[in-house]
């Protein structure tokens, strides 16, 4: 007997569904609660896209196509989880697959490139401009590469996750 969860006959979807919500009433870190994050509507979207795929059909498809193109828009650390679903949909379901794909490479090249047309700036903000991630020279510290920024990023970014989450975390 299969759970419409997808998870196990004997969970309740209530559970499930109870835990989503403390999960997302709750701030991901006291900094991070400071201002506005989209973590909470990316997962949202990606949950739907992951239900979608579980039920399988082509409008399911369809529909987690179009889920996993938002969650990429909203956040763009939904990116390999919606390619990632995608070479799975390829390697186990070749013949549906598509179905998935399409939708969701139409919307997010769609948006994108419309963006990219009527401001000229979105790659530049969304992918060029992102400092912590791809720091420009001008911007690195005297004596630091990119490859040091990096470890050096992991070290403090880690650190306060610890500081900050590790007990709800261990």
């Amino acid at each position: 007997r299969r759970c419409a969860w997808g998870i196990s006959p004997s969970m309740k979807p209530w559970v499930g569904v109870g835990a989503g919500i403390i999960y997302l009433a709750l701030p991901i870190g006291f900094w991070w609660s400071l201002g506005y994050q989209s973590e909470h509507q990316e997962i949202v979207w990606l949950l739907l896209t992951f239900l979608l795929i579980l039920q399988g059909g082509k409008t399911a498809l369809v529909g987690a196509g179009l889920c996993a193109g938002f969650a990429t828009l909203t956040n763009m650390t939904a990116a390999p989880y919606a390619l990632f679903a995608a070479g799975y949909l390829l390697v186990r379901r070749k013949r549906v697959a598509w179905f998935y794909v399409v939708p969701f490479v139409v919307l997010v090249l769609g948006v994108v490139g419309v963006m990219e047309w009527r401001t000229g700036a979105y790659l530049e903000n969304v992918i060029f401009n992102q400092v912590g991630s791809f720091p420009r020279r001008e911007l690195l510290p005297p004596g630091e590469n990119v490859f040091t920024y990096a470890l050096g990023k992991i070290q403090r970014e880690g650190m306060d996750v610890l500081r900050l989450e590790g007990g709800f975390i261990l």
